[in-house]
Formats: structure tokens, C-alpha cells, sequence
């Protein structure tokens, strides 16, 4: 019974502690329209790397709106959770945070030009597949 005491306090000041921990800040992507009023349009993660599957979670999407000629949608047919938009007249930067399922795809476009202007990726907690092999040179 005379720990009782001295426990109540550990775990008052190791709750309190942990309750002031900033919370872990969540994988960024980055969504880039529009580029000298060009026709491209792309999501990549922090390295610059193309996005085309990636892990379930929360993630901040950056997206950098360059040209009021186009805009950034980023939406699924699987997932009515996420759906997000820019204006086309809009030119900047603009944050969303979103939660991509496990096991769904998603889609991106400018809405003005979505035939030419588009990406999709693949949220899966399974690793990537490999790309195929390189064909065998010719004889």
C-alpha cells in the first residue's frame, strides 16, 4: 500500500509528458499543376519521386497551382471520403490533409482538361509489384 502513492504519481507524470509529445507529422505529397501554363500535372512524394502506390494512412497533400488555365482534383470512385479541389482561377499553394483506404485506387486530374491531364495511384499495405523485366536484346 505504500507504493500505491508513489505509482499514482509515476503515472501522472509520465501521462503528462506524454500528452505534451508533438504529434508524429504525417507523410507529405506533393501536387504540382500547371507549370508555365503548361498541360502537366503530377503527384510525387517528398523526394520528387512519381506517386503510383503507396501505403494506406494520413497523408498532407501540397499542392502547388501554377496557372489559372487548370486545376488540381484529387478524387476516387472507391472512396467518397476523399474528394478535393482547387479553382481554376486559383494560383498557389494550398494544403489538404486525407486518409487513403487500404486497397483503393485514386485519381487526379485538371477538370478542364482531364483526357490529357491526369495520374492515378494505388493504395495497398501489400508491397509494390515489380516492374516487368527489361526485354532480351536483339539477335
Amino acid at each position: 500500500m505504500r507504493f500505491v502513492p508513489f505509482l499514482v504519481a509515476l503515472v501522472l507524470v509520465f501521462g503528462a509528458s506524454a500528452a505534451g509529445a508533438e504529434p508524429a507529422a504525417n507523410t507529405l505529397l506533393i501536387a504540382t499543376v500547371g507549370t508555365n501554363d503548361g498541360f502537366n500535372i503530377g503527384l510525387t512524394d517528398a523526394n520528387g519521386t512519381k506517386v503510383s502506390w503507396i501505403a494506406p494512412g494520413t497523408y498532407d497533400v501540397l499542392v502547388r497551382d501554377q496557372s489559372r488555365l487548370h486545376n488540381f482534383h484529387l478524387a476516387s470512385n472507391e472512396d467518397p471520403t476523399v474528394d478535393f479541389r482547387t479553382d481554376v482561377d486559383f494560383v498557389g499553394e494550398m494544403t489538404f490533409t486525407v486518409t487513403f483506404r487500404d486497397e483503393t485506387g485514386y485519381a487526379y486530374a485538371c477538370e478542364p482538361h482531364w483526357q490529357t491531364m491526369n495520374g492515378d495511384f494505388y493504395v495497398s499495405s501489400r508491397p509494390a509489384p515489380q516492374p516487368p523485366p527489361p526485354p532480351p536484346p536483339q539477335p
